[in-house]
């Protein structure tokens, strides 16, 4: 659908605009190399959904929306997602967070 397109074109966008951003100003670091031997830390259960990805979330008023995703975090409480639901009446993007239900 055009607006779902459009909608992932201007995630996609802000996504690398603050990629940059971070990266600019140092924030970004290299990850730590694996440890040998058996893993015995906390195991975070995986996402089902992945990052670029359409879907639809419930919103503070009960509706739902059309949102694209634009971060993914494994965490205790279970897959945390940011989505993009698009610009406010300012032109600003809109982000929301949600977890699986």
């Amino acid at each position: 659908h055009p607006d779902d397109q459009r909608r992932r074109e201007e995630a996609a966008a802000y996504a690398a605009q603050k990629q940059a951003e971070l990266e600019a100003a140092g924030g970004a670091v290299a990850a730590a190399p694996l440890p040998e031997g058996e893993f015995t830390g906390f195991v975070f259960a995986p996402a089902m959904f992945q990052v670029g990805s359409n879907a639809i979330v419930t919103r503070s008023d009960g509706s739902e929306s059309g949102c694209n995703i634009t971060e993914a975090f494994l965490t205790a409480l279970g897959p945390q997602y940011n989505v993009y639901l698009g610009q406010d009446d300012a032109g600003q993007p809109v982000f929301k967070w949600c977890a699986e239900s």
